[in-house]
């Protein structure tokens, strides 16, 4: 099994620990890296950035900037559906991801997905893997993901109607 290579690597502590939002913003509050992990090609990287250089970044913190906006939008629906989202639901994650560390670890982010989803299929914490899960452990997300497919799709009535992708 490869590894994330997150616990391995000689992090520089972040240059702003103060938690006031004065103190700095949020790339001040991450830890910096003397190298690349193995699933981050430099060749791939410096792809990323010429295109961040030619377009700049606001397309990727635009979903932020519109999470009240979207809120907004979708409130009426979830009221309607009881605050719940009833879809089968899958929530995978690495077990390092600093968002699910940020919101009191692998527990709590459980407890919170299991609060809004009334037909929760299970999370799975993938060991070793930070926030790039899809990238860090491709085959485990891949494995985890078909499992939870395989099985909603077996426990769906003879005759359902499926969308394919």
């Amino acid at each position: 099994m490869a590894t994330s290579e997150i616990k391995a690597f000689p992090a520089q502590a972040p240059r702003v620990r103060d938690p006031k939002r004065s103190a700095g913003g949020m790339l001040e509050r991450l830890p910096s890296f003397n190298q690349l992990p193995s699933w981050l090609p430099r060749a791939a990287l410096e792809r990323f950035v010429k295109a961040f250089e030619a377009s700049g970044f606001r397309g990727g913190v635009n979903y932020y900037r519109c999470l009240n906006r979207n809120w907004e939008k979708t409130k009426a629906a979830f009221e309607k559906s009881g605050r719940k989202i009833k879809q089968p639901t899958f929530f995978i994650a690495g077990e390092l991801d600093m968002v699910i560390r940020t919101y009191g670890g692998t527990e709590a982010a459980e407890s919170m997905v299991s609060k809004v989803c009334s037909d929760l299929k299970g999370c799975h914490f993938i060991p070793d893997c930070g926030h790039w899960n899809t990238q860090e452990k491709p085959q485990e997300t891949s494995t985890a993901l078909i499992r939870f497919l395989d099985q909603t799709a077996a426990s769906e009535p003879k005759g359902a109607r499926r969308s394919r992708l």
